[in-house]
């Protein structure tokens, strides 16, 4: 296995100043491409970011309640040695926004938003996209 730094990415609405404020994983978790990782707070809104890659939570290098800029790293992430982890497109990079609906949705059913279109507000992924997921 071999671990990536995850990098917190720029969020489309207020600072690049961040506050995290929960991870939903602790080391030694699986993670899965789009599926929350932890919880962020700037000046403007609150957001739960989606993990990039397939693998394992290995360190988290940020802890709670730390203030943390766009870009740093927060967490490294042990990814799984298997053909189809490289292929897939790093969802931190882009602004994939999702509701938290969705987001529970993403979780619980295993669905990988790297292949959907949002259809809400600014390209925001709702329910009813990941309903027409195949």
């Amino acid at each position: 296995m071999t671990s990536t730094d995850y990098l917190l990415p720029l969020l489309p609405f207020g600072s690049a100043a961040y506050t995290i404020v929960r991870w939903l994983k602790r080391p030694g978790d699986a993670v899965s491409a789009g599926e929350p990782l932890l919880v962020v707070v700037n000046d403007r809104m609150e957001a739960a970011l989606p993990a990039t890659s397939i693998g394992t939570l290995d360190r988290i290098l940020a802890a709670e309640g730390a203030a943390v800029a766009a870009g740093a790293p927060v967490a490294t992430i042990a990814a799984y040695a298997a053909a189809n982890v490289n292929n897939m497109p790093d969802v931190a990079q882009s602004t994939v926004r999702i509701s938290p609906v969705a987001q529970r949705m993403v979780h619980t059913e295993k669905i990988d938003i790297t292949v959907l279109q949002g259809t809400g507000v600014s390209g925001r992924m709702l329910s009813l996209d990941l309903t027409r997921a195949p």
